[in-house]
């Protein structure tokens, strides 16, 4: 895996994204940057295959998906979940909630009121195992959205997965970027935060080199400032020079950044630019970012954009 890779793989997995690989072909032979309304996921190629073959592809696309709020596998549903889909149920199908009540075995003498209020005493207590409630949600007469109003937008269907919506769905090679993080678009393209990102970088690891630290320890420097910088989700902005200045939690094993966890990246190594990638870098940052990030060699190069390429066939004596 290449420096590149390594972030990437660190953004999806900071923002909640299966390591699983998923494929959907598209029978009608679109391949949409969207799916509003969800869709049916596999992990089998060979059965995404067989769509995307009837759309005149030869392969199906394969997808990253989150599915930290799925439905049907895993963890058992736990009281505060239960009480979620009861009121769902009681909103889009009152025989639901009813048939979900005889599930439960009250202490004598105690009612479906009493029960209300011990759900939300004891929130974490596991109730039952997904299995138990799945068969009556499913022949529910309205299904997907009493889960979606319960808060699930996943539903695990054996080899499938079934997204509900379209939020947590990206091409396997997306850029995971953390600011687009509530975006539906399956690509989700990445452009100021990794710049950024190689830019804090820069900075810290020069920093670091100047103040005699070791090539192990500068890198590292600037590999935490550099995951800072690029994972960023606040909606205010750090100048370069805070964020070149962000390094203990490195060895203390997470950031907290704008109420996002971000994952630290366990060796100095897993990213260090070139020079020539820096100065691309600090190019692209010269034309895009605002004044007041615009520090040290990001606003040499900034002035260096403004002085115009000489001509050789042009008198600079003669005005134009």
């Amino acid at each position: 895996m290449d420096d590149a890779e390594a972030l990437r793989e660190a953004r999806a997995r900071a923002l909640g994204y299966s390591s699983t690989s998923f494929y959907r072909g598209e029978a009608s032979g679109r391949l949409p940057d969207t799916y509003e309304g969800g869709g049916f996921f596999s992990r089998n190629p060979e059965t995404a295959r067989g769509f995307a073959e009837r759309g005149g592809k030869a392969e199906p696309r394969e997808f990253r998906l989150d599915l930290s709020r799925m439905f049907g596998h895993g963890t058992p549903v736990k009281a505060h979940q239960f009480e979620a889909i009861l009121d769902a149920a009681a909103k889009h199908d009152p025989q639901l909630a009813a048939n979900m009540m005889h599930l439960i075995e009250l202490p004598p003498g105690k009612g479906p009121e009493w029960f209300r209020q011990w759900l939300k005493v004891q929130p974490n207590v596991e109730l039952m195992a997904h299995a138990d409630l799945r068969p009556l949600i499913m022949n529910s007469a309205a299904p997907e959205r009493i889960l979606k109003d319960a808060g699930y937008d996943s539903l695990y269907n054996g080899p499938d997965v079934r997204k509900l919506t379209g939020s947590g769905i990206r091409l396997n090679d997306a850029e995971f970027n953390p600011k687009r993080r509530s975006s539906i678009n399956i690509k989700a393209g990445w452009l100021l935060p990794l710049t950024a990102g190689g830019l804090a970088y820069d900075a810290a690891r020069s920093e670091a080199e100047a103040a005699g630290a070791d090539r192990t320890e500068a890198r590292t420097r600037g590999l935490t400032a550099g995951g800072v910088a690029a994972g960023t989700t606040a909606g205010a902005a750090y100048g370069m020079n805070r964020l070149a200045r962000v390094i203990s939690p490195v060895a203390r094993g997470a950031m907290m950044i704008g109420g996002e966890v971000m994952a630290p990246f366990a060796a100095a190594d897993a990213y260090d630019p070139t020079e020539e990638q820096l100065a691309r870098d600090r190019n692209i940052a010269a034309r895009r970012f605002p004044s007041w990030a615009r520090l040290g060699a990001i606003e040499d190069a900034y002035q260096m954009s403004q002085v115009p390429e000489r001509n050789p066939g042009r008198n600079p004596a003669v005005p134009r």
